[in-house]
């Protein structure tokens, strides 16, 4: 009898991730298979890339420079067992650079030596969040905007 609010971002193979839209509980899940979001840019150009570990972040990017597009292409893993899927995306692409927005933690850091290891021109964009011990971009965004 209850009344639940989700948001959701389509994926790749078509389903939706969905995340609670409230902050009384925590909720994330996937209708339909789980997939990588690629977001085209509005430059056209291929030159840059940013991956975000969740859509949150993806979001928060957008508002904080007022975007309903960002300029350069970007992915959201939406969890970070989809590395493999961004390596196999990425391997058939040249960007001149990958900017990450990975999560300000052990996990987030690890993906982040493998993303550095697997590719060139890797910049971590944590250190924008890291520096006042925000966990994530948004984390950074709610407590500034």
């Amino acid at each position: 009898g209850k009344n639940f609010y989700a948001f959701g971002m389509k994926n790749q193979s078509g389903g939706y991730e969905i995340r609670a839209a409230t902050d009384d509980y925590s909720f994330k899940s996937v209708l339909g298979g789980r997939n990588l979001t690629i977001i085209h840019g509005s430059s056209g150009k291929r030159e840059n890339v940013n991956i975000f570990e969740g859509m949150i972040d993806f979001l928060s990017l957008c508002a904080m420079y007022s975007a309903t597009q960002p300029k350069f292409d970007s992915i959201i893993m939406h969890s970070l067992s989809s590395y493999g899927k961004v390596k196999d995306w990425l391997a058939g692409r040249s960007y001149e650079k990958i900017s990450l927005f990975l999560d300000n933690d052990r996990a987030g850091k690890q993906h982040i030596a493998q993303f550095k290891k697997d590719f060139d021109k890797v910049s971590d964009q944590s250190i924008l969040y890291a520096y006042g011990d925000h966990k994530d971009l948004n984390e950074l965004w709610q407590k500034h905007s």
